[in-house]
């Protein structure tokens, strides 16, 4: 059920508008006319050559078109169904996100979580784009413990926060809206942290990750999908949809790296957990460690990308089969690219690869001293 926040408003402090000026800087002298021009491009949460922080918008072939600056480390950026707003999220457990028009227009806005809640690095919007969905963790300053909440926006007026539902779980990472439109899925990672204590784990010993079925409107619990006892350590952070409606997710272990475990699963509702097979000539290099997960533009083929091993992994979706690998220095960023993907690392470099299995990994761009954080949106 929805919580009635109608009647807390934030602090006017809280609310910060970016000058159009301060836009503007951000351009450098060809990108006003080429962010307006560019058909199709990406964006990413970036660390800039001088430390800072930024999101960047990038044209087809991975050159910066537009960068805006952030308070503090992004994760992931949120589309809307038109696909002209973008919602960059702070990265847990930050508290802001950053409000912006892909064509440039307009002055970007800059939001903060209340005092008793931060964000996970995700979002989502409703299918008719008037309400933005956000993972959220809510705590006291008196009791450690915490539990996972979805935070609900209303877009047409500024971005207000209107009210959250249950996560139906702990430490909810990243949030999709089905192919229904009526029903959010959770990556419910398990694992309970609280700011005063940064991203310290405090839980470990008895963990409980799942994904959970919401329904958008009234925040009922439709289903969940919960691991076996014995890989309760087995924390699902990342989504993707495929074709079939099977929701395919990534794991991170916070076991033993020595433990073998599986790391990519997929579920389709009314049915049971389907964890895909690594080859064992892979298994051990991956630390146990997956990134981001991508369905291709037709949801046949799926991306994970492990970038402690520098690999990227691509799955057949209607079988869950493994099909083929590419290396990619710390590449994590995955976006789908027509039937293959575009890559992004932590070294500033954009890429893609054209037929998974098929066709090595072609590097596209670079910015030196730059590094991409974990994900990368196609609009």
């Amino acid at each position: 059920m929805v919580t009635d926040m109608a009647g807390v408003e934030l602090d006017r402090r809280q609310i910060l508008v970016a000058g159009g000026a301060a836009f503007l800087a951000g351009l450098l002298p060809h990108q006003g006319e080429a962010l307006a021009q560019a058909k199709a491009f990406f964006a990413s949460a970036v660390r800039l050559p001088d430390g800072g922080f930024a999101v960047q918008l990038l044209s087809e072939r991975g050159d910066a078109l537009a960068t805006y600056d952030l308070e503090d480390r992004g994760h992931d950026v949120a589309l809307s169904p038109d696909g002209e707003l973008c919602v960059a999220f702070a990265r847990r457990p930050g508290r802001f996100m950053l409000v912006f028009r892909r064509d440039g227009k307009g002055e970007p806005q800059l939001l903060w979580a209340p005092k008793d809640r931060h964000f996970f690095g995700h979002g989502v919007f409703s299918s008719d784009g008037r309400l933005l969905y956000a993972t959220e963790n809510a705590f006291t300053d008196e009791d450690e413990e915490t539990h996972g909440v979805i935070g609900i926006y209303d877009v047409q007026n500024g971005f207000r926060r209107i009210g959250e539902h249950l996560s139906h779980g702990i430490g909810p990472h990243e949030i999709l809206l089905m192919p229904d439109g009526a029903t959010l899925v959770v990556a419910n990672g398990g694992i309970m942290t609280h700011p005063d204590y940064r991203r310290v784990k405090l839980n470990l010993d008895d963990m409980k990750p799942n994904l959970a079925f919401v329904d958008a409107q009234s925040g009922d619990l439709l289903e969940k999908a919960e691991l076996a006892p014995d890989l309760h350590q087995l924390s699902i952070r990342h989504m993707s949809i495929d074709a079939q409606r099977r929701v395919w997710f990534g794991c991170q272990h916070q076991g033993a790296v020595t433990e073998e475990v599986p790391l990519v699963g997929s579920y389709q509702r009314g049915g049971k957990v389907r964890f895909s097979i690594i080859p064992d000539s892979l298994a051990s290099s991956l630390r146990n460690y997956v990134g981001s997960v991508m369905c291709n533009s037709e949801g046949s083929l799926v991306a994970t990308s492990c970038p402690r091993a520098g690999k990227i992994l691509y799955w057949e979706a209607k079988s869950g089969s493994f099909v083929g690998d590419s290396s990619v220095r710390d590449g994590c960023g995955v976006a789908a690219w027509g039937q293959g993907f575009a890559i992004s690392n932590g070294a500033g470099a954009v890429g893609r690869v054209a037929l998974p299995g098929e066709a090595e990994y072609e590097q596209m761009s670079h910015q030196p001293g730059l590094s991409f954080d974990n994900h990368m949106i196609a609009f």
